[in-house]
């Protein structure tokens, strides 16, 4: 007796081997979560990005420039509750072929209420108050 594989069905063995690797190590993780009252969470981002673009119809060229920096800071207030807040700052800057320059500045603020289940999945909800800087 032979097995076929289709060319179409190598894919889905593939990404069924994946999941199943993946279902395997979230299992090793089913634990009790230890007692994190008191704990503090400290985290962030930075990020700079450079986007160049072409416009099709005018033949203008544009550089776009973001540079974004996130600290993240919040404690755990029972056993599975966590409170914070992130703290963001976005500079863009939008750079014309003819040399035109184009800066703003962003402050935003996010208040955080985070519930950690005990198989390594956290449930989080915020908001999110954005301001421009002059």
């Amino acid at each position: 007796m032979t097995i076929q594989i289709k060319k179409g069905m190598t894919r889905s063995v593939i990404i069924f081997i994946i999941t199943l690797a993946f279902a395997t190590n979230l299992n090793a993780q089913l634990k009790k979560l230890p007692d994190l009252k008191s704990k503090k969470i400290i985290g962030g981002y930075c990020s700079y990005s450079i986007i160049h673009y072409e416009d099709d119809y005018s033949n203008e060229q544009y550089k776009y420039l973001i540079f974004e920096l996130g600290p993240e800071y919040g404690g755990f207030v029972s056993g599975n509750v966590a409170l914070g807040a992130n703290m963001t700052y976005i500079s863009q800057h939008l750079v014309l072929q003819n040399y035109r320059n184009y800066n703003q500045q962003f402050f935003s603020l996010s208040p955080f209420i985070r519930y950690y289940f005990s198989i390594g999945f956290l449930s989080e909800f915020s908001s999110r108050y954005v301001f421009r800087v002059q």
